[in-house]
């Protein structure tokens, strides 16, 4: 039984008020969380593309992390890419679980006043982000507002989805021309960022899939 399946089996047997105020409580704090987390991961995934494309690429020197700096620049192209595939999977793990907040804050805001989803007032009450923005956008601005917020998800995907992972796979298997299979380092790196970016992949389409 998945999670979405569980709470109206909840709301169905009619449990205490009391407690459903507490669990709708904090499956709201719980969903600001994973909001904030969210757009952090989505800037740093951003910065660290932007990182390797200006060391690798543009010739960019002297890269440092606080007292550690990086000069061996073959050394660098063969593991960074590492670190933005992470940051990739973890965005996309993250957002699964605000998608699925979000449902079961949507269920339960809706099975307790079904006005509110005719109205559609339930979306006002989830935490703020601009993907609920563009969401409201499409219902609320006219046709003017529905061009506007597709345009720009479709942006945001590309930008955050879609591109890095076809870059990040495209540079970790140009590594391994570069570099030869032989390259131990090389080798192992290229074969984690290709399976984390498939993998983060793999967990937007299943995000995709949740609905209520």
């Amino acid at each position: 039984m998945d999670v979405i399946t569980k709470v109206k089996a909840l709301y169905e047997s009619n449990p205490d008020e009391t407690h459903l105020e507490l669990f709708l409580s904090d499956v709201r704090d719980s969903l600001i969380t994973s909001n904030r987390q969210f757009m952090n991961l989505q800037l740093l995934l951003l910065i660290a593309v932007v990182t390797y494309y200006l060391v690798v690429h543009a010739g960019w020197e002297g890269i440092s992390y606080g007292p550690v700096k990086i000069s061996d620049k073959s050394l660098f192209q063969k593991i960074f890419l590492v670190i933005p595939s992470a940051l990739f999977v973890m965005q996309t793990a993250i957002g699964y679980l605000r998608r699925l907040q979000r449902e079961v804050y949507d269920y339960a805001t809706i099975s307790r006043c079904k006005i509110f989803a005719e109205l559609s007032l339930h979306e006002l009450r989830l935490p703020s982000n601009y993907i609920q923005g563009l969401d409201i956008m499409q219902f609320e601005a006219g046709i003017i507002g529905k061009m506007v917020s597709h345009i720009i998800g479709w942006i945001m995907i590309y930008a955050f989805v879609i591109g890095p992972a076809i870059y990040m796979i495209s540079e970790a298997i140009k590594n391994l021309g570069v570099f030869g299979t032989s390259d131990i380092i090389s080798s192992i790196s290229s074969i984690l960022v290709v399976i984390m970016c498939c993998s983060g992949i793999i967990i937007v389409v299943l995000t995709g899939r949740i609905k209520t």
